[in-house]
């Protein structure tokens, strides 16, 4: 009779170490898995880092030279004796005339006044329609753009998030295997 619980108690514990090993083994391939993954991750983090900021000094680019052609084209308008491009801004909408006159208060801390004077001298005393249409798309791409990284930083978030809760699926998976072959021992 005692032999035979003996030999039942072994291969109940044969059987748990299999069980055991074979639950080691099945933690390691997933604990590497979550790590080649978390590395991707990263690797795409930065990726999308690089661009945001690449996209981010495009658009400050194309907001500034937007800025500085509004206000060099208003200045160069507003010196001639008559002003003829006023009977073309009736036609435009109120919000591409309003932008054009509050440009130059807000470009103001950004250059200097004497080369506004330089670059005034140079310029026609009106705006074409070719250089209203160009200033018009400069605002669709730069306003593109601000969606462009508004959308990556959205991005950028969630991937942050499926990092941590990577990370933190990798802590309590190897906290449980650990107390699994206490269990067993």
């Amino acid at each position: 009779v005692m032999g035979r619980k003996a030999d039942v108690l072994a291969a109940r514990g044969e059987s748990a170490a299999v069980t055991c090993q074979s639950d080691i083994i099945q933690k390691t391939q997933e604990n590497s898995l979550l790590i080649q993954e978390a590395d991707e991750l990263r690797v795409e983090k930065k990726a999308l880092m690089r661009q945001l900021k690449d996209l981010e000094l495009r658009v400050r680019q194309g907001e500034q030279k937007l800025a500085a052609e509004a206000t060099l084209a208003l200045t160069a308008g507003a010196s001639g004796p008559s002003n003829p491009s006023n009977a073309g801004r009736s036609r435009l909408p109120k919000e591409v005339t309003d932008f054009f006159d509050e440009a130059p208060m807000a470009l103001q801390r950004f250059i200097p006044r004497a080369s506004l004077k330089k670059d005034t001298s140079k310029m026609s005393a009106h705006l074409s329609e070719q250089e209203r249409q160009g200033a018009k798309s400069l605002l669709r791409v730069a306003e593109s753009n601000q969606e462009k990284v508004q959308m990556q930083k959205i991005e950028q978030k969630l991937l942050n998030d499926q990092l941590v809760s990577l990370q933190k699926e990798k802590m309590l998976s190897s906290s449980g295997a650990a107390a699994g072959a206490g269990l067993s021992a």
